[in-house]
């Protein structure tokens, strides 16, 4: 009889850490936490999660075998293409997981890098954790509940501000609230270690990927931003930083507002676009006449601007009206008509990248060593505060043009909805920098402050509650632990595996190639590898870890569950960042110290939560225990910043000097690339822009462009126009704007079919 209590004791105990999370006694309000169905809720969402994850799996695993380059986009890429898993239904693991940290920084960079260093780190954090939460403060747990009245608590039966409760409710005992304490200062010490370890490997592997890329232009560059206007030229920003003592300046740019131009490329692209759709109305895509010869016909429009090789071909050429939206107005050939519109605005472009441009504030100077740019990025430069701030430069395709521009003109808008803030910016330098900083800021905090209550209150009122308070009050059960609980459950568990499948991006893929795409550019754009976007995948991510840590003391189950979800994630985003995704633009493994800051909040959080929970149960001694916690955390987090925020925002000078003394090398300190015959104005810039061959895109650098094997609906001539509307991914060595040095696309005609290969 007592076994079978205690074995019933027990179920309860945990059935109450995986559906509750916190076990604090509180009034219960049975219609509203519905206590009697959380056991159950949470083995549903246990089961479910499970199934769904298994079936994803197997799924995924079956279709790989099938149907490898669907489930792998990457294998396109020339040059950059990953080293084939085997085509066994479970023979791809093993090798995945044994892939080196090396093999992966050459392939998918350093961001990618650091982010699976990251979920390797937490999954084994939290299985560390697992043992002690397991093994020591479950059975401590499970041993020290009693109930009711006869708490072991010296300082009164019920909790201050707790009122007394159902005798059936746990309460527990001295031993589990000290065992909370100490595992407190277990886990913390623990993630000190594993983040500490973490950060220096980050450190060395970021020292190593410097080495390997010193003479590329963004190593040798610095971003200088809040230009003052004696400075916002070329040739005055070179005399500048010349007259530094830091060494040679090699090329200068000051970054234009081309927002008009930016608009004009846009139109050229469109009836690019449209001219290239008429050609395939015209001749299919392929194409089967026999006498079609499509570099035939791009050489004759590259000389004429017009195709007059393919007018002998026996098909109707197809007719458009030129009034609105084309039903009605005069009906001309479709072809001649966005012919010269695109001639029109080809003109307009050519015109525009020979214009002056208003300067923005932001410049781009590049040494003829790295070392002068590491020594510029690290001293005070200008002698009025704000001004000059200079750091080391990102790639030229990870500047992001419309938020350059936008700064210099979001002023200009926001001074003409409140003139009087104008008179005040003018008034006052410390004014206007309140200005600019603040505006945005207060927008997001309103924002936050009453989109998400009111969504929470929004949902509660669909749960069927009978009365107004209730509704309320249930708004505090979407931020309590079963929703975070049963969050970590489905995303990891069930999620993960689904996000193998990749069901959006083929889902999207299929979708473009069946009922869009047409044209040779538009089967080549739907078939080009998916952009990952970092700022959307991390946070949540975090927030799991986060929420980890935050209950792992007070509900242990939760650690098992928390390292499953990252070595899950971790099998899941190495697959990803190897064989799907594609990142045009590093940052040189930035993201770490970011997250290494949301971790360091999250363990205040954790470490104040459980100050609160033991004085909430009326143990101040052992919640002044923990105090002493938050001072080693923040020892800590100024102990890791001064070790190492410089050692990985720069290259120490040593490191540098060991590989050797760098020599100016000539061609390697790579020249600008254009496919304009009339670069920007940029007088004293030294960085050259050759003519490049507009029907030949593919005869720049295999591995900056995205480039397959010919199927039959395209060719894979030009690479995707994904990062700037108007300008192909590719061939950007220089710092200024995208619409006045990148290569614009050009006429992509319909392949011709292979009749051969049929």
């Amino acid at each position: 009889m007592n076994e079978e209590l205690s074995t019933a004791k027990f179920a309860k105990m945990v059935s109450d850490q995986l559906s509750i999370g916190i076990n604090i006694p509180e009034v219960q309000i049975h219609n509203l936490s519905m206590d009697t169905g959380k056991a159950t809720l949470l083995t549903t969402q246990l089961v479910f999660a499970t199934t769904l994850g298994t079936a994803s799996f197997l799924l995924f695993c079956f279709l790989r075998t099938r149907w490898s380059t669907m489930f792998a986009p990457r294998s396109r890429l020339v040059g950059l293409a990953p080293e084939p898993l085997p085509r066994s239904f479970f023979g791809w693991i093993v090798p995945l997981l044994k892939m080196s940290e090396s093999e992966v920084l050459d392939r998918v960079g350093l961001d990618a890098a650091v982010i699976l260093s990251f979920f390797g780190m937490s999954y084994k954090l939290f299985a560390f954790c697992s043992l002690f939460g397991l093994v020591v403060l479950s059975p401590i747990k499970f041993t020290g509940y009693i109930y009711g009245n006869h708490s072991k608590n010296p300082q009164g039966d019920t909790p201050v501000g707790i009122p007394e409760h159902d005798t059936s409710e746990p309460l527990e005992s001295y031993g589990i609230l000290l065992s909370y304490v100490i595992f407190t200062w277990v886990f913390s010490l623990a993630t000190f270690f594993f983040t500490f370890y973490n950060y220096r490997e980050f450190s060395i592997m970021r020292h190593n990927y410097y080495r390997k890329w010193k003479h590329t232009i963004s190593a040798r560059t610095v971003m200088v931003t809040v230009l003052p206007k004696s400075l916002q030229t070329e040739l005055k920003l070179a005399e500048f930083y010349g007259s530094l003592g830091l060494g040679s300046v090699q090329s200068v740019v000051v970054y234009k507002n081309v927002r008009k131009l930016r608009h004009t490329l846009e139109k050229r692209t469109y009836y690019l676009r449209m001219l290239e759709r008429a050609y395939q109305e015209y001749l299919g895509n392929p194409c089967d006449y026999p006498g079609y010869d499509p570099d035939e016909a791009l050489k004759e429009f590259e000389q004429n601007r017009k195709i007059l090789v393919l007018s002998n071909i026996p098909k109707r050429r197809p007719t458009i009206r030129t009034g609105c939206l084309g039903l009605f107005g005069k009906k001309v050939d479709k072809i001649e008509y966005y012919t010269d519109k695109f001639n029109h605005y080809d003109k307009l472009v050519e015109q525009g990248r020979r214009g002056k441009y208003m300067p923005t504030s932001v410049g781009f100077v590049t040494f003829e060593n790295v070392i002068s740019a590491q020594q510029a990025a690290q001293l005070l430069i200008y002698d009025e505060p704000f001004q000059c701030k200079t750091t080391i430069a990102p790639e030229p395709w990870n500047v992001y043009d419309t938020g350059i521009t936008l700064s210099f003109a979001k002023e200009k808008r926001l001074f003409k909805v409140f003139p009087w803030l104008a008179y005040l910016a003018k008034k006052n330098k410390i004014l206007k920098w309140i200005i600019q900083s603040t505006f945005a800021p207060l927008a997001l905090t309103v924002l936050n402050n009453l989109l998400p209550p009111k969504l929470m209150l929004y949902f509660s009122s669909l749960q069927g509650f009978h009365t107004r308070s209730t509704v309320e009050l249930s708004t505090f059960a979407k931020y309590s632990a079963p929703l975070f609980i049963n969050l970590v459950v489905l995303q990891g568990i069930g999620l993960f595996p689904v996000h193998l499948l990749q069901l959006s991006e083929i889902s999207f893929a299929l979708f473009m190639r069946i009922f869009y795409a047409r044209t040779p550019r538009e089967y080549a754009e739907a078939s080009a590898p998916p952009f990952l976007d970092y700022g959307q995948e991390l946070p949540p991510v975090i927030l799991i870890f986060v929420i980890v840590l935050v209950y792992s003391s007070i509900t242990p189950i939760i650690l098992p569950l928390g390292a499953i979800y990252f070595f899950l994630g971790y099998l899941t985003y190495k697959y990803l960042l190897l064989h799907v995704y594609f990142h045009p633009y590093e940052t040189s493994g930035l993201v770490w110290p970011k997250i290494f800051h949301r971790i360091i909040i999250g363990l205040y959080i954790y470490q104040l939560m459980m100050i609160g929970y033991l004085s909430l149960r009326n143990r101040y001694d052992m919640a002044f225990s923990l105090f002493p916690l938050l001072v080693v955390t923040t020892l800590y987090w100024y102990y890791v910043n001064e070790a190492y925020a410089r050692m990985v925002a720069f290259i120490p000078l040593k490191t540098l000097r060991e590989e050797g003394r760098i020599v100016d090398d000539d061609s390697s300190f790579a020249p600008s690339t254009s496919n304009s015959p009339n670069p920007s104005n940029n007088e004293s810039s030294q960085i050259t822009s050759p003519n490049v061959d507009k029907g030949k895109i593919n005869s720049l650098s295999d591995m900056e462009i995205y480039r397959a094997a010919p199927d039959l609906y395209t060719d894979y001539s030009q690479p995707p126009m994904t990062l700037y509307d108007g300008v192909l991914n590719t061939g950007m060595r220089n710092y200024d704007a995208p619409a006045l040095v990148g290569i614009l696309p050009w006429l992509w005609l319909p392949v011709k079919r292979d009749k051969p290969n049929e």
